[in-house]
This record gives C-alpha cells, sequence and structure tokens, in this order.
C-alpha cells in the first residue's frame, strides 16, 4: 500500500509524490488523515520566511484522521485502537530533553515537529497532514476525540482552540468578570471569542479590518459584544466601551500596530498577550507608560499537552459554536491555491483543511 502526498520541494513549489505505507512497530502506529488543517504558519512555510523548516518538507501540523494501524504499546500508551479518531499534536517530544521534563514540551528541541522542521527525507517520509497518511511515532502526541466530534472539529482541537485557551487562560488571566480585547478576528481570534465567554469574561470585544467584515460579523454570533475597526480611534474606542480599558488584551494578528493599539486599550495593571507573529516587522513602542502604567506585556508559542487535553473538553461540551468554523477545504492538488486564498484578504476564508482524499 502507499499514501499520496504534497510534497514542498522548495518554497512556492509543491509536487504530488506517493510514499510506501511503513511497517507498524510495537510503539508506533499510522493515521488515515481526514482533515489537516491551514493556518498562518503554513502561509510562511509556503513564502519560506518561517524559521527552522526543513525542505522537502510534507506541511499539515493541523491533523486528525483515524487510526489505521497501531502496535500494541502505543495502544497502551495513547489509550487508542484502530478506528478510533484522534487529533495529533503537531510536536514531537523527546520527554528526556530539559523543555520536555519541565513540562514544556512545545520546545523540544530533539525531534521536531509534525509538518514543520522533520523533512520528507526523514525515513519514513510520512511527516505531514497533507498526505493521506501520516506517520504516528513512538513520541508523538495523540488524543483520542471525544465520540461524536467530527473531523471538522477535530483539527481545530490541537492548536486553534487549547492556543486561545492557553494564551487566554494561563498566560492572560483571564476570568470571571475579566473584560477582554481580541485583536484580529482569525481562526485562533475567534476561538478566543468562545472560550473567554467560557472563562467568565464579563465583555468580549474583537477588532478587525474592514474587509474582515465576515468574520466579525461571525464573532458577533459567536458571543462578542461589540466589533471595532483597526484604526486611529481603536485604543480610545475600546478605553471608551470597556470603562477605562481591558483587562487582557490578546493580538492575534502580528500586525506591528497591534502592540502599539493594544498597550493604549489595556488599562492600569493590565495584560498584554502577544500570539501573532509579525513576520520580522517592528513596532515604535513609548515604554515610560508601560512601566508607570505597570502593564505586563508578555509574548506566547503555541500551546502544551495539558491545554490540548482542555481545549477537548470545552469542543466536547459544546460543540456548536466551533462547528462550521472549517469554511473551506481542498484536495492534494490545490495545495498552493489554498494557502494562498488563506492569505488573501476578503476570501471569505474562516478556516481551510485539506482533505487528502477529496
Amino acid at each position: 500500500m502507499s499514501a499520496r502526498a504534497a510534497l514542498m520541494t522548495a518554497p512556492g513549489t509543491v509536487v504530488q509524490r506517493t510514499y510506501a505505507l511503513p511497517e507498524v512497530g510495537p510503539d508506533d502506529g499510522l493515521l488515515r488523515v481526514e482533515l489537516a488543517g491551514i493556518c498562518g504558519t503554513d502561509v510562511k512555510i509556503l513564502h519560506g520566511s518561517f524559521p527552522g523548516v526543513t525542505y522537502p518538507l510534507i506541511p499539515g501540523h493541523e491533523i486528525c484522521g483515524t487510526v489505521e494501524a497501531i502496535g500494541a504499546r502505543a495502544a497502551q500508551r495513547w489509550g487508542v485502537e484502530v478506528g478510533d479518531r484522534v487529533a495529533v499534536d503537531s510536536f514531537l517530544v523527546c520527554g528526556r530533553c530539559e523543555s520536555c521534563l519541565a513540562g514544556d514540551t512545545r520546545y523540544c528541541e530533539t525531534l521536531g515537529d509534525y509538518g514543520i522542521s522533520v523533512g520528507a527525507q526523514e525515513p519514513p517520509h510520512l511527516w505531514g497532514g497533507f498526505a493521506q497518511y501520516v506517520y504516528l511515532a513512538p513520541t508523538a502526541q495523540v488524543h483520542r476525540l471525544p465520540d461524536g466530534l467530527t473531523p471538522e472539529l477535530g483539527v481545530l482541537v490541537p492548536a486553534v482552540v487549547s492556543n486561545a485557551l492557553r494564551w487566554l487562560d494561563d498566560v492572560g488571566g483571564v476570568s470571571v468578570g475579566s473584560r477582554v480585547l481580541i485583536l484580529g478576528p482569525g481562526p485562533i481570534g475567534l476561538a478566543a471569542v468562545v472560550v473567554a465567554r467560557a472563562l467568565g469574561a464579563a465583555q468580549v470585544l474583537i477588532a478587525g479590518l474592514p474587509s474582515d467584515g465576515h468574520r466579525l460579523d461571525l464573532a458577533l454570533g459567536l458571543g462578542a459584544d461589540a466589533v471595532l475597526f483597526s484604526g486611529p480611534e481603536l485604543a480610545a474606542e475600546a478605553r471608551e466601551r470597556t470603562g477605562g480599558g481591558a483587562d487582557v488584551v490578546l493580538d492575534v494578528s502580528g500586525a506591528p500596530q497591534a502592540l502599539v493599539d493594544g498597550l493604549a486599550a489595556v488599562r492600569r495593571q493590565g495584560r498584554v498577550v502577544l500570539g501573532g507573529m509579525s513576520g520580522g516587522r517592528t513596532a515604535p513602542v513609548d515604554l515610560d507608560p508601560l512601566a508607570l502604567r505597570e502593564v505586563t506585556l508578555t509574548g506566547v508559542f503555541s500551546h502544551d499537552r495539558a491545554s490540548v487535553r482542555r481545549a477537548l473538553a470545552v469542543v466536547a461540551r459544546d460543540p456548536a459554536p466551533f462547528t462550521g468554523l472549517v469554511t473551506h477545504t481542498f484536495g492534494l492538488d490545490d495545495v498552493v491555491e489554498a494557502i494562498e486564498l488563506v492569505e488573501r484578504p476578503g476570501s471569505g476564508v474562516v478556516k481551510a483543511a485539506i482533505d487528502p482524499w477529496q
């Protein structure tokens, strides 16, 4: 048997390849991919602007599928069996390095991650979700989905929802009564609206560009109190609506101006959490108000194992808000077209995914 895959041989170049399926031993497994999400990281990988990428590469790090084959020890370790639908974390973990032992598995530098840093030249080659099958290495993190969760929901868990949860809860400290401002209505920003409400936020505002109109409308349906538009009046309007400033500002846009706006919109002793990637761009920031108002500014990188498990529970408890966020699916022949559509303003895409069987 074999697997068809979309192979990125270099930035901007994707070709079709077929790989033999690996034999499965007692400690590993094989996943039949149902959906693999496309995110901003994939846009940067296509353009060659994301660090640590190994080409040739099978992209796709937001992976959901069913277990095709599994070894006895792997089945026991992951608590899954053949036919189970699972979400696969992008991070491979060695369990022995300093980061893994500290619980910061996303910083494991020993093994790398699916769809980004493990290149297709590494046997058994199937290291990315834009393929019909993915190799489940002994060091993979595999999460069984509760019964009834669709692939469209499962593909959101190991990055979109878990990122929003960790960034707002663990890092941002959002709790009952918090006033939250979200900058950027991408998939994580929209999930953050739902998560903020689940954490008890009393007020949730979300900001975007006029071209984000369809996403901002969706945010209102997901529980946002109001939408704001990026521009000179954004910070003043946010302060007025929140009665002095947001307790927590989460930026998922990556726009340098968002840092400036976020610091101006947060209350005294509030917290600004930066989750967006700027692509190397810089922002002019006046540091004096940061010190005088005792504002906490912190960056965040991805999720951890605990936040993935909690995200699974959040989605399973109330899947309705997340249903429909995956708006577009594409086949393996259309990977470049799909990624380019994701980055195109006003495209109508909320979340796109690759269906390797389409």
